[in-house]
């Protein structure tokens, strides 16, 4: 079972997650303040989340996302490229908006070990690791 995730090359245990307050934990950016806060969120069963689209396609707005939705959602992904338990994910997309957050509650759910790192054009340049499932927007494919 895995226990703990890597953000930012710092490992944080989910039960301090779950159990601590935000202000216990040194985060030193908006993008792990957002990513600590919905892996509380869901870590204590929260069922609604509110999510920021990307603006990518018009004007940025504020959804609501049932738990429901996203479990089928990251259930739907590991059919698709055959997920398992204890496989590895790299997350470099904002947890502010939808694509990072369901990477996180894809690792929360599917139990997948999560290497969390701060979103850059190009991801893979200073990983030595490697990992089962990806996922880029564009600009970062076109950077890789």
């Amino acid at each position: 079972m895995i226990e703990s995730l890597v953000l930012n090359s710092r490992t944080y245990l989910y039960s301090e997650i779950k159990d601590k307050p935000l202000s216990f934990f040194s985060l030193q950016s908006d993008f792990e303040k957002s990513t600590i806060h919905f892996c509380k969120d869901w870590l204590i069963n929260g069922q609604a989340f509110n999510i920021n689209t990307s603006g990518s396609t018009g004007k940025p707005k504020e959804i609501i996302i049932t738990r429901n939705q996203m479990i089928t959602s990251a259930e739907m992904t590991a059919e698709v490229f055959n997920l398992k338990e204890n496989d590895s994910i790299l997350v470099n997309l904002n947890t502010k908006y939808i694509a990072g957050m369901m990477m996180l509650a894809r690792g929360l759910h599917l139990n997948l070990s999560m290497t969390i790192n701060e979103p850059s054009s190009n991801p893979l340049q200073y990983i030595n690791i490697k990992d089962d499932f990806y996922a880029f927007v564009p600009l970062q494919m076109q950077s890789i």
